[in-house]
């Protein structure tokens, strides 16, 4: 199984399923990512959790489209029993309208150490509080993703909760934007995470900028080393050129925008591939040149 590309509707809120449809179809794009609305996305006009399901599920098909993960504004970190309540009612939602529309992934947002908390506690209790969450999703056949952000950007505090969970349904969406802020190196986080990856969103921001987004590979951000580090590792699930209408130059025609990273994603993977390939015949050319030369039997 390769590398499946995606976009996310946090792209395009404004336009409607079919749209969003028709234009991953235009651009060759094998997945979408859908955003559902939120006090961060209060209009979104394709949110698979206000329309039919069954529906949803005719039109994408119908495209030969898949969607790639339901992306919901939902935090796990709160000690208030009332808003995990609310929040396990939402996920639950969420992996029933999934597994209606074919989709694998719902991935959960935000986390916060609060003043005078420590990190550990706040992560026991994310822990506690996906439990039943995580045992839920695997009825309905849905993988959970955490994505890292806020106050747990970094690899190692996610390779925690994992480990301290140890559920195959629960993984992570990783953002190379979110680790490159707290100043973790693809390096690091992706070999670190490696196989519990199930998703990577990708954007590019401007030199010298926190929000400005600008066409993969002309910003700063070590876009192409992630992609090379997920080769490196196997990595064959969804990549999500992820980025937010809100920062996005208004004069940027979206279908040229979302056509380019594209192109620039899937020409850093062959070349990566190439470099993997060309790597393996020098391997094996080496390992047969220093292999045990076979014993001539005495005449």
């Amino acid at each position: 199984m390769s590398i499946s590309l995606a976009f996310s509707t946090a792209i395009c809120p404004e336009k409607s399923s079919q749209q969003v449809i028709d234009l991953a179809k235009e651009l060759g794009y094998t997945h979408v990512e859908f955003i559902t609305t939120s006090a961060e996305y209060p209009t979104v006009a394709s949110d698979p959790l206000v329309s039919d399901p069954h529906q949803f599920a005719q039109m994408l098909q119908d495209a030969d489209i898949k969607p790639a993960c339901l992306h919901l504004d939902v935090c796990l970190h709160h000690a208030d029993y009332e808003l995990i309540r609310k929040a396990h009612s939402r996920v639950e939602h969420a992996c029933r309208v999934a597994r209606t529309i074919g989709c694998s992934y719902v991935r959960l947002q935000g986390n916060a150490v609060k003043p005078k908390e420590s990190r550990r506690s706040v992560i026991s209790r994310m822990v506690a509080n996906v439990l039943p969450m995580v045992k839920m999703a695997a009825d309905h056949g849905v993988t959970l993703l955490f994505e890292n952000n806020g106050s747990f950007a970094k690899a190692k505090d996610w390779w925690t909760v994992l480990n301290m969970v140890e559920h195959p349904m629960l993984g992570i969406c990783w953002n190379p934007t979110n680790a490159h802020a707290v100043d973790e190196l693809p390096a690091v986080s992706i070999p670190m995470l490696h196989h519990r990856i199930h998703m990577v969103r990708l954007n590019d921001l401007a030199s010298g900028s926190e929000n400005d987004f600008v066409p993969i590979g002309q910003g700063k951000l070590p876009v192409r080393d992630v992609i090379n580090r997920l080769m490196g590792i196997g990595f064959n699930r969804i990549l999500t050129v992820g980025y937010d209408h809100a920062w996005l130059n208004a004069d940027v025609d979206l279908s040229t925008f979302l056509a380019d990273a594209k192109e620039t994603i899937t020409s850093w993977m062959q070349d990566a591939t190439k470099a993997i390939e060309d790597a393996q015949v020098k391997i094996y050319k080496l390992a047969a040149r220093n292999a045990p030369k076979p014993r001539q039997r005495a005449s």
